[in-house]
């Protein structure tokens, strides 16, 4: 019911008071009325039956008050690294912690400057490449996840892509309603460390090792003494 103030018609017919002869409880329609989605009244059937004397007065009207039905809405969003041309990959998540069912939630996606979105999922597209908004409905405790592509343009991508969750149904908590869409952009000439650089180290290391035993055979080689020839015959 969201907090709106509902009317509540009563209305019991003559005939069947003077059969059952029930009454209606207003202590207990008053409680639950402090209860959102409860039963309102209750109605106690009398020991006798008794007869209604006034048949024109059967019809009473009163207001019922009720407290809101809100839902808690969160999103989440993962993050992405890639050289300028890639395209990534960003799983966005959208939760309904509840307790009320959310039948309008949106889900915004705004892609961080310097990036393109080029797989949008379906979503309606409010800024082209930029900007799109998916919406759907949302039970208590539903999540759901989408994994949406990004091209990375530029070398700088800015701090400013987001994903935002949002319904017309009162939010308690609106800490959890945005989430943050960060790409890394890779520079490229990287010097190669680790393992790899360690064995690709040993393989250089090996060759010139050989090189320096063939230079070192080869001017021996060229120090080698000869016998001169026995020319006189």
């Amino acid at each position: 019911m969201h907090g709106h103030n509902y009317r509540l018609v009563v209305h019991a017919e003559a005939k069947q008071l003077d059969a059952t002869s029930y009454v209606l409880d207003f202590a207990a329609l008053k409680s639950a009325a402090a209860r959102p989605h409860k039963t309102f009244a209750k109605i106690k059937p009398q020991a006798a039956p008794s007869r209604d004397a006034s048949p024109g007065d059967d019809v009473a009207d009163f207001t019922v008050f009720t407290t809101e039905n809100p839902a808690d809405l969160a999103v989440t969003a993962t993050a992405a690294s890639g050289h300028v041309g890639d395209t990534v990959s960003i799983a966005v998540t959208v939760k309904n912690n509840g307790p009320a069912t959310v039948t309008d939630a949106a889900a915004t996606i705004t892609a961080p400057s310097g990036t393109t979105i080029v797989d949008q999922l379906g979503c309606a597209t409010v800024t082209a490449g930029k900007v799109v908004k998916c919406t759907g409905t949302l039970k208590s405790g539903e999540s759901n996840t989408g994994t949406f592509k990004f091209r990375i343009d530029n070398a700088t991508v800015g701090p400013d892509g987001k994903a935002t969750i949002a319904s017309s149904i009162k939010d308690p908590n609106l800490t959890n309603n945005t989430a943050a869409i960060t790409i890394t952009v890779l520079p490229t000439g990287l010097p190669i460390t680790g393992a790899r650089a360690g064995l690709i180290g040993g393989a250089g290391l090996a060759v010139l090792l050989v090189g320096g035993v063939l230079v070192v055979m080869a001017r021996r080689r060229r120090y080698v003494l000869v016998a001169p020839r026995d020319t006189r015959d």
